[in-house]
């Protein structure tokens, strides 16, 4: 059975979200007053991955450690689209399977795939707190990017020494903000350019 995936038609999100490239801080009450009122579907993700009327929603999480550094690693995963590239976040979708029924909620489905894509990726991540929502993410220049867009959040203050990455992810290695730019990142992928945008005006520490 092909895996059902959450999508949102184009039309229903604020058009400014979806301009070229966007990295749009916003609070996760903001996200809802906006979002609440669209009609969020379930469809097979065969079919959301070429259908262009449609924008996957991707939790894209980045991982903060208590020296305030930023883990990176290099995509060896299933999305070969992506493969190789540099990454901050750690990305995956809505699936029908995450909703049990009764009320649509946001808060718990982006929860449920959160706590998933950590799990998978971090064997035995387990730390203190929950994440925190800071904005989305959006780019119309590659295929992926024109069907998916990226709720960012950040987990903080982690101990980098126990954080053990999975076979996908390869090795984690931890930089400052202030290391992070194109001449030292020449192979990031966009979504991390723009998370790490948003990410440096949200209030962090660095």
């Amino acid at each position: 059975m092909n895996e059902k995936i959450l999508a949102v038609r184009r039309n229903e999100f604020p058009e400014h979200w979806l301009e070229r490239e966007v990295a749009l801080s916003m609070s996760w009450e903001h996200f809802l007053d906006r979002m609440t009122p669209a009609r969020a579907c379930f469809i097979d993700r065969a079919v959301a991955e070429s259908d262009y009327r449609f924008k996957q929603i991707i939790p894209y999480i980045l991982l903060a450690d208590s020296e305030d550094r930023l883990a990176t690693y290099s995509r060896n995963g299933s999305e070969k689209r992506l493969s190789g590239r540099l990454s901050l976040g750690i990305g995956g979708h809505l699936r029908q399977d995450d909703f049990t029924g009764g009320q649509f909620s946001w808060a718990e489905l982006a929860g449920k795939a959160l706590q998933r894509e950590l799990l998978e990726e971090l064997p035995g991540f387990d730390p203190v707190g929950n994440p925190e929502f800071i904005g989305i993410i959006n780019e119309e220049h590659s295929d992926v990017g024109r069907v998916h867009v990226g709720l960012v959040f950040v987990f903080r203050g982690l101990d980098s020494a126990k954080i053990v990455s999975g076979e996908e992810l390869g090795s984690l290695n931890w930089f400052a903000v202030s290391e992070l730019n194109k001449e030292t990142c020449e192979g990031f992928e966009l979504w991390s350019w723009l998370a790490l945008q948003l990410f440096s005006v949200t209030g962090h520490p660095f």
